[in-house]
């Protein structure tokens, strides 16, 4: 979340968000404190843990890549920005060289996500994978580029 104005806070900025996720019907997807680590400073309108589901990051993948989402000149732009995604060692990790992927990654140290559209050889999709209480993120990581893998090949090959 970019804020813009600063006649609103953090706070003003959840509140936001939380309406248009309710309201375009991602249930599961809450906004209540910033990311950490951050390049600024820590904020909170809750003790609850942000969260969201692989039903609803698969939902607004869909209306990116379908130029839906907002508007079309606002999905073009969400989807630059996933396809600028500098963190490529899950599900991009797991495909043939050269196949383009918009992703987002999401970890925690017991946890480690992504949700990706993946322009495939022979057809397109959304592919999201969630994980939890791993004692070691990097058996996470395979096991997601596993699933990565094995999906592109039923799918493209």
């Amino acid at each position: 979340m970019r804020l813009e104005s600063a006649d609103q806070s953090f706070s003003d900025g959840c509140h936001i968000l939380n309406d248009y996720l309710e309201t375009a019907g991602y249930t599961d997807t809450r906004i209540y404190h910033t990311l950490s680590p951050s390049a600024t400073e820590s904020e909170s309108i809750s003790d609850i843990q942000n969260h969201t589901s692989v039903e609803d990051c698969g939902a607004i993948l869909e209306k990116i890549y379908e130029g839906t989402c907002i508007s079309q000149e606002a999905s073009e732009e969400m989807l630059e920005l996933l396809l600028g995604q500098q963190t490529v060692t899950k599900i991009p990790a797991g495909l043939p060289e050269g196949v383009e992927v918009a992703n987002k990654t999401g970890e925690t140290e017991e946890s480690q996500h992504d949700a990706a559209i993946i322009f495939g050889e022979e057809t397109d999709y959304i592919l999201c994978v969630m994980s939890a209480e791993w004692s070691v993120s990097s058996q996470a990581v395979e096991t997601i580029q596993t699933i990565s893998q094995a999906v592109y090949e039923y799918l493209n090959m």
